[in-house]
């Protein structure tokens, strides 16, 4: 990882570092003001067991990459957990740096550290 960069969990105020700037890069992120924002992180708060979403700030505490990984607990393979790894998003300014390497290996790296047996769904997106 770049000097200065850091990879950690989502937290609240990553709103203000730009979060929304780099989703918005796979998807439309319409609608999504300061109250509708804490309302979701309360809500990823209280499901943390089911949804993990990490980010890397770079040395200015901007957000420029995140993933999410999301827990399925099967009834099959002895109620085991299934991992899938979503949303995976790097600013444009980072092409070059495996940025969106570095979130993909943290989120298998937690998905084994939650329990699961097996990652899948794997999506990427890089503008």
């Amino acid at each position: 990882m770049p000097y200065g960069y850091n990879i950690r969990p989502l937290r609240q105020s990553d709103y203000r570092r730009g979060y929304m700037d780099v989703v918005q890069m796979i998807s439309e992120t319409d609608g999504t003001n300061q109250e509708s924002w804490d309302e979701r992180c309360e809500w990823l708060r209280r499901n943390s067991g089911s949804y993990f979403i990490v980010v890397i700030v770079n040395a200015e505490d901007r957000v420029v990459a995140t993933g999410t990984l999301l827990f399925e607990r099967k009834f099959i393979d002895g109620m085991g957990i299934v991992a899938h790894i979503q949303d995976i998003a790097v600013a444009r300014s980072q092409k070059g740096k495996k940025i969106g390497l570095k979130v993909l290996e943290a989120l298998v790296h937690a998905a084994a550290e939650f329990g699961a047996y097996k990652v899948c769904d794997v999506s990427w997106r890089m503008w």
